[in-house]
């Protein structure tokens, strides 16, 4: 059992400012999360769309990821530059990078992706990412294929 704690309230990512986190969501503005701050889980759905997001992903991933914690990233393939980026910045971050083909199931989203498969260039992928030098040591599953 892994206790997660969520993000806590605190001043805007892009104010220096000591107001709350109210004050900057009615700014407009996303709340902040102290410099420091890391997680045993990260969870990531759709994140990276272009190279440039690729590359702050692994970045967030690797300031953000305790030691001995999990990252684990579903995104739809819709192009593999992209995911290339992404792999040699895990690398460049001292993060293990490895992944899994999945598939939708005809149940698994009414009107949704399934059967659109086609449509993106390398289906859909789930990323598993953790520390190279102090990986999670409990996977929910040991069947990822190591990627470099």
């Amino acid at each position: 059992e892994v206790d997660v704690p969520h993000m806590p309230a605190g001043p805007a990512c892009t104010s220096h400012s000591s107001s709350g986190s109210s004050a900057a969501v009615a700014a407009g503005q996303a709340p902040g999360v102290p410099l420091g701050q890391q997680y045993p889980v990260i969870l990531g759905n759709e994140v990276m769309y272009e190279v440039q997001h690729a590359e702050l992903v692994a970045a967030a991933i690797k300031h953000r990821l305790q030691q001995h914690g999990r990252a684990l990233l579903c995104c739809a393939v819709r192009d593999q530059k992209v995911f290339d980026a992404f792999i040699k910045n895990c690398t460049k971050w001292g993060l293990r990078y490895r992944a899994l083909r999945v598939y939708p199931q005809p149940g698994d989203v009414a009107g949704g992706l399934y059967g659109r498969e086609g449509d993106y260039e390398g289906g859909y992928l789930l990323m598993a990412i953790d520390h190279a030098g102090n990986p999670a040591d409990d996977w929910h599953t040991d069947n990822f294929v190591q990627v470099s």
